[in-house]
């Protein structure tokens, strides 16, 4: 069964414009993630997804795939993009702003969505001190049920766990997502697997290793940069 990662990337985030090539411990954070993806699931079936002329010159310098796409809502849609170009049974989607995402974490995600292809699969950690009540953090409410996963908030809903930027889909799925275009949860939390919810998609949960900092803000850098040197990985 062929996989394919897909990490999107775009220049213009509302939060934090220019962050995937934000230096990270004298790394730009993309470049931190591709590694970890190639880790994870191998080079040959990792491709970064843009529209931007810099990004795809900063990924072909580290010598990593890129795909040029055309502007889209979400990342998701970007992974859509590349799934109408390409062909495999499974897209996995690996936000670029997770630099210390622990590799066998995209291998477990992917090997959920190879067992449960009824299912887009997203991942999770418990939540640390703090997070809940961060609104930058996206909360997951999940359980054991046939359809694992109840809501996702940025708001201190009542969870242990919070989301991951790791998601996997069939094509099927991701051709769903971007014809259905920005649903009105996805909107009020912009939280974009809200979508899924909104399509009475399925959406199961699978638990990752490790600390995975998200970088939502500048103020997350040195924190990832800790988390990195904890690690050790690369």
């Amino acid at each position: 069964m062929k996989i394919i990662g897909v990490i999107p990337a775009r220049m213009e985030s509302t939060r934090f414009p220019g962050k995937p090539l934000e230096l990270i411990a004298g790394k730009p954070m993309l470049v931190h993630v591709c590694e970890r993806a190639a880790a994870g699931i191998g080079w040959e079936q990792v491709f970064v997804a843009t529209d931007s002329d810099e990004i795809k010159e900063v990924v072909t310098k580290a010598d990593f795939q890129i795909v040029m796409t055309g502007d889209a809502k979400t990342g998701t849609d970007r992974v859509a993009q590349v799934a109408a170009q390409t062909k495999a049974e499974i897209y996995v989607n690996i936000q670029c702003d997770e630099p210390t995402i622990n590799p066998e974490g995209i291998r477990r995600v992917a090997w959920t969505k190879i067992n449960n292809m009824d299912r887009v699969i997203c991942g999770v950690q418990p939540l640390l001190k703090g997070e809940l009540e961060n609104t930058n953090v996206v909360k997951a409410v999940f359980h054991q049920g046939k359809r694992p996963l109840v809501y996702m908030s940025r708001q201190p809903v009542p969870t242990t766990h919070k989301q991951v930027g790791v998601y996997a889909f069939t094509p099927k799925e991701l051709a769903a997502f971007a014809a259905k275009g920005v649903s009105d949860l996805e909107e009020r939390e912009g939280i974009e697997v809200l979508r899924c919810l909104d399509m009475d998609m399925n959406i199961g949960v699978c638990e990752l290793p490790g600390n995975a900092v998200s970088v939502n803000v500048i103020e997350d850098i040195a924190v990832a940069e800790k988390e990195l040197e904890l690690q050790k990985l690369f």
